[in-house]
């Protein structure tokens, strides 16, 4: 609900560990302004066109104002929630998951059980 009739996300974290806001943001075809210090966010505006990432108060005040004209039905945003769909959705995360498990146990390496 907190994204419901937003024109932009912001993100300005240098910290970021996942940014779990910009990948709902994109999926409803919000675009997002980035701190570009985060190697996360940057990360993620390298792979989508609709994460604009700044780098300092003027970059921010240009990112904003490109958001002004900013079309959620443009190339940009269609290119952006592709890639999103095609590496986060759950069928490609359950896949990868699957993956890494099964590498973990054909390895031989014992898996260790935790009780809590």
């Amino acid at each position: 609900r907190l994204l419901d009739g937003a024109a932009a996300v912001i993100n300005p974290s240098v910290h970021e560990s996942f940014s779990l806001i910009v990948f709902e943001a994109i999926a409803r075809g919000i675009p997002c302004i980035v701190n570009a210090r985060s190697a996360v966010l940057a990360f993620l505006a390298a792979q989508m066109p609709a994460v604009l990432p700044y780098a300092s108060t003027e970059q921010l005040g240009d990112r904003l104002d490109e958001i002004t004209s900013y079309d959620s039905k443009n190339s940009n945003m269609t290119k952006s929630q592709t890639w999103l769909a095609n590496n986060y959705a759950w069928p490609q995360v359950m896949a990868r998951y699957n993956e890494a498990a099964s590498r973990i146990i054909g390895s031989g390496v014992p898996v260790k059980e935790t009780v809590n």
